[in-house]
């Protein structure tokens, strides 16, 4: 049996149930009255027979049920119509969950009320509770500044009624953190880690990056030199300042530093260790 019993509804995409041997109660649930998104598209054939599985109890309302015990629950009829999964009462404040979103004072809404923004497509919180939302650990996306102050936002920030991780393309967070300012000539920097790259997959990580936060080494023993410079320009070409140093080593394929044509400064904040040579600490 598949024994769903608090299923209720499917907001988007269908059933498909089939060539299941052993499988009852698939012919006794309403699968049309929870998957209602595309009713054509629900589809539950050659499993086990109707007539080879126990009913459904007497008591269950049109003969609908997941098991022996449990019968499919029909959802009320009354419920508001930003209710999903049922209610227990007619109001928007009265349903077990929201097609939508839902306040604070668990009120189903279309959009949220002035002074509050959306977060994950499902609730509205207020500006101080989005942006003492962290990034998760470890995402590169905590690496964004503003180019003027050169603070760094690592968590989440508010943009046109929206709580979001990252500012969307032409934008860069504000001076104070906490949200999100038009680029100036519509041209942003991004921030990205530091890499060791050896190779074309680890160069693709840093297409598009204007500033590293950290540092830049590169140290690729094989490939045709053709090939690889169109990579490493294609990918390290956008790169105008790195916070630590330049590392090349090793890297037999390299016969110049072209690729870094954008590349104006180096602020050797930490240099390479000793016995090692590179560039560092310069425009």
């Amino acid at each position: 049996e598949v024994a769903l019993a608090s299923l209720v509804r499917i907001a988007r995409g269908a059933v498909r149930i089939e060539r299941n041997p052993s499988l009852c109660y698939v012919n006794t649930v309403n699968w049309d009255l929870i998957a209602k998104w595309d009713t054509l598209k629900n589809y539950v054939a050659k499993n086990k027979g109707a007539l080879d599985c126990p009913g459904c109890q007497s008591t269950c309302p049109e003969g609908l049920c997941w098991s022996r015990t449990e019968c499919q629950i029909q959802p009320e009829s009354h419920c508001h119509p930003l209710c999903l999964g049922g209610c227990s009462g007619p109001g928007p404040r009265d349903c077990n969950s929201c097609v939508r979103l839902v306040t604070a004072d668990n009120e189903c809404v279309e959009h949220c009320p002035l002074g509050t923004y959306q977060h994950l497509n499902r609730r509205c919180i207020t500006r101080e509770e989005c942006t003492a939302i962290d990034l998760p650990s470890g995402s590169s996306k905590g690496l964004r500044y503003h180019s003027s102050s050169g603070r760094a936002a690592k968590k989440y920030v508010v943009f046109n009624g929206t709580c979001i991780d990252s500012c969307p393309p032409g934008y860069e967070i504000d001076a104070a953190g906490t949200g999100c300012t038009a680029c100036a000539g519509g041209k942003c920097q991004k921030w990205c880690a530091g890499q060791n790259i050896e190779n074309i997959a680890s160069a693709q990580i840093l297409r598009g990056c204007t500033h590293i936060e950290g540092s830049l080494e590169i140290s690729i023993k094989t490939g045709k030199p053709k090939i690889i410079f169109e990579e490493l320009e294609e990918n390290l070409g956008s790169i105008e300042e790195i916070e630590f140093y330049l590392k090349v080593a090793r890297s037999i394929p390299i016969v110049n530093l072209n690729f870094l044509r954008n590349l104006t400064t180096i602020r050797g904040i930490h240099q390479l260790p000793v016995g090692y040579k590179g560039l560092g600490g310069g425009e």
